[in-house]
């Protein structure tokens, strides 16, 4: 159904044959995003894939291009003008009008280091946002798939095209020195300066005094405007003439007879025409030669090409929607999927499976072939841990992002317990692992993994995880859930896989609440951040019980809270809602308050004392507001109702009654607490609260 090679990408641009398919998305990348593509071709550096469906027909087939568009119609700007380059340069290199040579060098070398040296496998922060007061979500990176892939050092050449690259027969040469770039470099300060009629690579070509033809010379309104995409056609046109003509170099002489006799240039003109020609030479000749750069560049570049074949236009449309990702991406879901050792077949699959998998491929809309593959169980592996929603969101096809997460967390599963890790190598070693039996064996996986879910979640702590609607993952990250599930899963079958109610049971519960304690510690004092797959990795491969089950010391929760409650800063960081919304869940959760269960669709985080008293105060440090004492769980429902109100505003006997059981605060008690010079005396209240949860109750939990 497919084939990958490699071609020249001016040869991908120059593809007439090449439609795009009704479905193909609306042009999405910035400048800045071709800037960039035009570093890469530069440096030599892999540009990508491009996805081609290749449809029969009676006279001639059609190629539809799936996914590419946008970095064909970047490469086809460069090719037609180097002005396209130098406005995407401008907005990179943050060029103004007036910059020196100089000063635009400086600007392009400093921003080609940060551009070629940043790492954004570090950005663990950003996981979480809010996204509206009280309230968070989880971005799209948090569940970034192709992230956890990360195994090159520069972060713009993808896991997708990585895994593609390795089936093409191109170049490996990566030249680290400078002398590709200043090339680069060459065409920027030759089109600079942007001028109203011209730019520096049109400049020298304004015959327009002596010639009144020039099929690069715009006349819009009586004003006069040298047109860059024109100019190249003329010089493409001029430089063919000349190896028509047999003429090897080209000379001044030469340049001039093509003008006269291609335009109309009156004799009295002639003379003023050869000297402004002869003045201008030498940057005419530069221009002509940078056209022919960029040209062979582009010719010398190589793209990945993924051809379909066969496929129909349904399978095609949705192909691209799994691949939709800025036109650049292929998901290394994808990517897997046309693996040949993860389109084995499995002999006998279950009937859940088949469910399973008939369900995934109805919601992509794709007619599923007769076999069921190996890749098939990974990517509804999600779907079939039912009881695991403690541990992992309960995500939806609908929402694509979901969609895509659902199907990604299943392949980081088998790659962390059958390859010990989850990077691209890892979990594309699983399809090859011989111990895995892809039959009834691999079914008993399924059937285990719900087995423990059942066990732990059967203890009261995970009780009342669950009535908050919530789960480790939402709380912290995706590879800690992993984490979480891998290395109690290795301590059940390390006890014999019980079940019951027995000792060992008791035991794998109460290690799984260590490692859900630990979890949330190493969390909120940002130990995952950096490459959090080499760190799940390191700690499956270092599993012990007597060491992975060893609890955090009580101390360390005790100095973490004190620094909360008396600096408003978490190891020396201000505080703020996002990171101490975990420690929040976990104080209710110890303390055995009960959420509201599945009766609301949501939970969110509310100040006591409201934000907007606080703002209008005179209060010296208002990030006290976001301290711990001054936050609650409040269900949604209730806390639209609550707005901004102050406690003693507040008549609703139900809303009452909420506050009342999530604040730890009587009715009587809301005027006491409605004023922000009242933040003390509910620090006073509140915080012994928060100690002897994470002190008595905490210590118990994890010694009973």
């Amino acid at each position: 159904m497919y084939q990958i090679r490699s071609e020249s990408a001016k040869t991908l641009i120059e593809d007439r044959n090449i439609r795009l398919p009704r479905f193909q998305r609306k042009q999405t990348w910035d400048i800045k995003k071709n800037f960039k593509l035009c570093i890469s071709i530069f440096k030599n550096y892999p540009i990508g894939i491009c996805v081609i469906n290749e449809e029969k027909g009676r006279q001639r087939n059609t190629k539809w291009l799936l996914d590419g568009r946008q970095r064909r119609n970047a490469l086809q700007l460069m090719l037609d003008n180097p002005e396209e380059i130098y406005n995407w340069s401008k907005a990179f290199l943050k060029i103004k009008n007036g910059d020196q040579q100089d000063e635009i060098e400086e600007k392009f070398w400093l921003a080609i280091e940060e551009h070629l040296e940043k790492d954004e496998g570090e950005e663990e922060d950003k996981k979480n946002q809010k996204n509206k007061e009280g309230e968070l979500k989880t971005t799209e990176e948090d569940i970034d798939f192709e992230d956890e892939f990360e195994e090159d050092d520069y972060n713009f050449i993808n896991a997708a095209e990585k895994e593609v690259a390795t089936g093409l027969e191109v170049s490996t040469y990566v030249n680290h020195d400078k002398d590709d770039l200043k090339f680069l470099l060459k065409i920027i300060l030759i089109c600079h300066n942007k001028k109203r009629n011209s730019t520096g690579f049109s400049a020298p070509f304004n015959f327009s005094k002596f010639i009144t033809n020039l099929d690069y010379v715009d006349h819009d309104s009586g004003f006069t405007k040298l047109n860059g995409k024109k100019l190249v056609s003329f010089i493409r046109n001029f430089k063919k003439n000349a190896y028509d003509e047999g003429i090897e170099e080209i000379t001044k002489e030469y340049f001039l007879k093509y003008l006269v006799s291609r335009f109309l240039v009156q004799d009295k003109n002639i003379k003023g025409l050869e000297k402004l020609v002869d003045q201008n030479w030498e940057r005419i000749e530069e221009r002509i030669d940078i056209v022919e750069l960029i040209e062979t560049r582009l010719r010398d570049t190589v793209i990945g090409i993924i051809d379909l074949k066969n496929a129909t236009s349904t399978d095609a449309q949705n192909i691209f929607k799994l691949i939709n990702s800025e036109g650049t991406d292929l998901t290394a879901v994808e990517i897997l999927s046309a693996k040949p050792s993860w389109n084995s077949k499995i002999a006998y699959p279950s009937v859940e499976l088949t469910k399973h998998v008939d369900e995934l491929y109805s919601v992509m809309n794709i007619k599923r072939e007769d076999a069921i593959v190996r890749w098939d169980f990974p990517a509804t592996l999600l779907g079939r841990l039912d009881s695991l929603n403690f541990i992992f969101k309960k995500l939806s096809y609908a929402k694509e992002t979901e969609f895509k997460t659902r199907l990604t967390l299943g392949f980081k599963i088998l790659g962390a317990i059958y390859e010990k890790g989850i990077t691209k190598g890892k979990i594309s070693g699983v399809s090859k692992n011989r111990n895995i039996q892809w039959g009834e064996d691999i079914e008993q996986l399924v059937r285990d993994l719900n087995s423990l879910g059942r066990i732990i979640s059967d203890h009261s702590f995970f009780k009342f995880l669950q009535s908050w609607n919530t789960c480790l993952m939402e709380l912290t990250s995706d590879t800690i859930a992993i984490n979480f599930l891998i290395v109690v899963y290795k301590d059940w079958l390390q006890k014999g896989s019980p079940i019951g109610s027995n000792t060992e049971v008791k035991k794998v519960q109460r290690n799984s609440i260590v490692i859900f304690d630990k979890m949330i510690y190493e969390y909120v004092t940002k130990q995952w951040r950096g490459p959090s797959d080499a760190r799940l990795a390191d700690n499956i491969e270092k599993f012990s019980v007597e060491k992975t089950f060893e609890p955090v010391k009580s101390e360390r929760w005790k100095t973490l809270l004190e620094e909360i409650f008396t600096s408003n800063t978490l190891f020396d960081e201000t505080i703020s809602v996002r990171i101490l919304r975990p420690i929040l869940y976990y104080y209710y959760c110890l303390s055995e308050i009960d959420g509201p269960n599945n009766t609301v669709s949501a939970i969110e985080i509310d100040h006591i004392i409201p934000q907007s008293l606080f703002e209008s105060s005179t209060l010296e440090n208002k990030i006290v507001q976001h301290n711990l004492y001054n936050l609650a769980l409040i269900p949604k429902r209730e806390n639209i109702s609550k707005g901004n109100k102050k406690l003693n505003n507040i008549e609703d006997p139900w809303l009452i009654k909420m506050i009342e059981k999530y604040t730890n605060i009587t009715q009587e008690e809301f005027t006491n607490f409605s004023t922000v010079k009242s933040i003390e005396e509910l620090k006073g209240k509140r915080v012994p609260l928060f100690m002897e949860a994470f002190e008595s109750y905490r210590n118990k939990l994890l010694h009973d």
